[in-house]
């Protein structure tokens, strides 16, 4: 089988698993509100006229590292994983990302 060929299988594979399942409703990237009949294919509204609301806020890291920390612990909790289980593995999580941190600085230097 060619690569061309996994890549069609993967693709088509996906296309059959998301078949029947609701479509995702598609939301301006701009001001969040659902993109209108016949537009879902845009990113933004102003085929049929302008946003209906003000552009959204745009989240700082630190927003948006918190969105994805309570998310990762929502899903560890619907998991069954009790809250000192979790705690564990984000202590682990945690001291994987400073030790490939700590890799990067190295190789840098090395480097200069």
């Amino acid at each position: 089988m060619t690569e061309n060929t996994r890549e069609i299988t993967a693709v088509s594979r996906a296309a059959i698993e998301g078949a029947g399942k609701a479509p995702e409703k598609a939301l301006c990237g701009i001001c969040g509100e659902p993109m209108p009949e016949g537009e879902q294919m845009f990113k933004f509204h102003g085929y049929s006229g302008p946003c209906p609301k003000p552009p959204l806020a745009k989240q700082t890291t630190a927003t948006q590292f918190e969105n994805a920390l309570a998310d990762l612990v929502e899903r560890y909790l619907r998991d069954g994983l009790a809250p000192t289980e979790i705690n564990a593995v984000l202590h682990a999580r945690a001291d994987d990302d400073y030790a490939e941190f700590a890799r990067s600085l190295l190789a840098a230097e090395r480097e200069e």
